[in-house]
């Protein structure tokens, strides 16, 4: 009986300190779990920190930028009121400005439009008198018979010529410049004639000749020549 009792005693003492080392063992356990659980949330701590730095210095960054944007919109709007105030206060003188340009352009019209009819008068004026020149023309080839040319007469002394280089070419009036004489162009065959002034019917006060180029002539006194139409 007595050893029964040691034994059991002996059984009891090894359940409580099998019991005892089971307890330290699992505190142990349960304690080193929980220290990894704590050092794995303190890591991801401190990277919760370092990202709301990073957030936060973002985000001062983000501030300062929308603060320059909102400047530079301030200055614009600025600029922007004081460009409506000078078309504000200049619009009277644009308009005044648009009035005058339309005005001058139908100033311009008008001064095209009378510049086109002054040409126009200007051109049937032209003719008008072109007409009337011709008419005159005519009418003194009906009175006279001759028209004479706007050239000055030439006159020639008492001699030989050479039409073409001492007389150009042309429809002659000829007239005794002074005194009477002998006329001849190419010795007679062309013209033959006594030139003269005065009532005798003896001699010839002017004559009408179309003189060529080579044509000789003859002359015993001065004689004056003038060109007379065709």
């Amino acid at each position: 009986m007595k050893n029964r009792g040691i034994w059991w005693i002996i059984g009891v003492s090894g359940g409580v300190v099998l019991l005892i080392f089971v307890a330290f063992i699992s505190h142990t356990i349960g304690k080193n779990q929980a220290s990894a659980v704590l050092d794995e949330r303190t890591f991801k701590l401190e990277e919760i920190e370092i990202e709301i730095a990073q957030s936060s210095t973002s985000l001062t960054q983000v501030n300062e930028e929308l603060s320059d944007v909102q400047t530079t919109h301030e200055e614009q709007a600025t600029l922007l009121q004081q460009l409506e105030n000078d078309i504000s206060e200049h619009s009277d003188e644009f308009e005044e400005m648009t009035t005058l340009i339309s005005e001058r352009d139908d100033v311009l019209l008008e001064i095209e439009t009378l510049t086109n009819e002054i040409e126009d008068n200007e051109a049937t004026l032209a003719r008008v008198i072109d007409d009337i020149e011709t008419s005159e023309i005519e009418l003194e080839k009906l009175t006279n018979g001759i028209v004479t040319k706007a050239e000055e007469p030439r006159v020639l002394s008492a001699g030989y010529f050479t039409v073409g280089q001492d007389l150009p070419s042309g429809r002659y009036k000829v007239e005794p410049n002074a005194g009477s004489g002998n006329y001849f162009v190419n010795s007679g065959s062309k013209s033959n004639i006594i030139l003269g002034s005065g009532d005798d019917s003896f001699y010839t006060s002017e004559y009408i000749v179309f003189l060529n180029d080579g044509d000789e002539i003859e002359q015993t006194l001065s004689v004056r020549y003038t060109l007379v139409e065709e």
